[in-house]
């Protein structure tokens, strides 16, 4: 049943990308961990911020499985139709292939058109970097970072865990990323309340990144692009990156791009000395944010098929939702 809805939800993605903000069960995630913060962050002072944060992240992943789980549970009771379609919804929401890649493509669309501010602005939406002084070539390779850093936590990931696990799980991991992108900073206000959100996000995406790095290469083998360059990159510089997983994804797309990605990012005015990673065989172009976009794309059907096999031989041994 849930290999279905896992092919149903990536249909749907494909259709209409996220659900609209008031549906989205991710947006009622970020909403209870505002809200918990802003309490928590006045209970708790100094060293016990690490017990608060601790609090704020089971809390989060806890609600979000159960909530998810006796939600179809319900549903089922009254039909296993209803029970299916639910299922359908919350994997969808917990993925986001088509979004990013809408997204991504909008910058590239607006570089075409000669709009470079209309490239920062669009580019905004999807970094947490300040972007308003990046030139063209910056705004580039941001976009191609940010699209590769997604394909674990917008595809593979959550895809992963609805196999294991169904929709709870699924929802539990998207409550860990969501944390992790919240209050999981290295800054002064997060750096004791977001430690455990960090941590957690660190353990939940190890080993989907390493699977989307091998997918990432066996997609570039597929579209003829250099799979050997991108796996030897992967292998050699991933690890030079400050996250055991982002520099995966980074890493393998430099690789089969043939540029170097990383360097100097600026941060709430704060210049950030990035991993740089890859090598410039190439120049940087518009059209490679597409080429980004579409390796994000069949990495992301990719791990489709791949999981929805694994959730096949599952559900028979006892898998369910």
């Amino acid at each position: 049943m849930i290999a279905y809805a896992m092919l149903a939800a990536f249909f749907i993605d494909y259709l209409i990308a996220d659900p609209p903000h008031p549906l989205h069960p991710v947006r009622l995630i970020g909403l209870f961990i505002l809200k918990a913060e802003n309490v928590l962050s006045k209970t708790f002072k100094g060293r016990t911020e690490y017990f608060a944060g601790l609090i704020l992240a089971a809390g989060t992943i806890l609600i979000s499985f159960i909530a998810a789980r006796y939600l179809i549970i319900f549903a089922g009771k009254v039909s296993n139709h209803l029970s299916f379609l639910l299922a359908i919804f919350l994997i969808y929401s917990t993925i986001s292939p088509k979004e990013m890649v809408k997204q991504a493509k909008r910058v590239r669309l607006e570089l075409r058109e000669g709009s470079l501010q209309g490239a920062r602005e669009s580019l905004s939406g999807l970094v947490g970097r300040d972007t308003d002084c990046l030139d063209e070539g910056a705004v580039i390779r941001a976009a191609i970072e940010t699209v590769s850093e997604n394909i674990t936590d917008g595809s593979v990931a959550p895809l992963f865990y609805a196999a294991l696990g169904g929709p709870p799980l699924a929802m539990a991991y998207r409550a860990v990323n969501t944390l992790d992108s919240m209050v999981g900073y290295k800054n002064e206000r997060y750096a004791k309340l977001g430690f455990f959100s960090a941590k957690l996000d660190d353990l939940a995406s190890y080993i989907p990144a390493r699977i989307a790095g091998l997918l990432v290469t066996f997609a570039a083998l597929i579209m003829g692009k250099d799979w050997r360059r991108s796996l030897i990159t992967t292998i050699r510089e991933s690890k030079k990156h400050s996250s055991p997983n982002a520099g995966i994804g980074e890493a393998a797309m430099a690789g089969i791009l043939g540029i170097e990605l990383g360097g100097p990012s600026s941060y709430g005015q704060k210049l950030v000395e990035r991993a740089r990673l890859g090598q410039n065989k190439t120049s940087l172009s518009s059209s490679m944010i597409g080429e980004a976009a579409m390796v994000h794309y069949l990495v992301a059907a990719l791990s489709l098929g791949l999981f929805v096999l694994l959730r096949m031989v599952i559900e028979p041994l006892g898998g369910h939702l």
